[in-house]
């Protein structure tokens, strides 16, 4: 899935070092590509056993100019945000299904998520984390 934009601002946007580094439009391209899978491990007349995976890019971000913004402390304009941001992320989960009737279906599961919240610049999305579905 993916989407071309062009934005008109109706302010300018600071996108270099020097004052004079100022756009009003920029074209910004996003897309989003996901890996699903789903297995069925253990399957009698009443339980089912699922493994479930999910990962993908969520989303991907060019933007055709970066980001800066003025830093009092320094008394000079400097990066804010990267003009290609991305969040990637890997899912796993286990559930069990019980089918109690034909007509209704139990399900317990438990899952994870590993994503790259802190770092989405492309440069520098090193630092990951584990945070538990909801």
């Amino acid at each position: 899935m993916g989407w071309l934009d062009y934005y008109f601002y109706n302010r300018d946007i600071i996108t270099g070092p020097s004052v004079e580094d100022r756009e009003d439009k920029e074209l910004v391209i996003e897309w989003e590509l996901y890996l699903r899978r789903h297995f069925e491990l253990y399957t009698t007349n009443n339980y089912i056993l699922n493994l479930d995976f999910e990962g993908g890019y969520d989303p991907y971000v060019f933007r055709q100019y970066d980001r800066y913004g003025y830093d009092e402390s320094k008394k000079i304009y400097s990066m804010k945000k990267s003009k290609d941001t991305y969040e990637l992320y890997g899912q796993i989960a286990v559930s069990a299904d019980y089918r109690i009737t034909d007509n209704f279906v139990t399900t317990a599961g438990i899952g994870a998520e590993y994503r790259n919240w802190d770092k989405v610049n492309q440069n520098s999305a090193s630092n990951w984390r584990w945070q538990r579905l909801q």
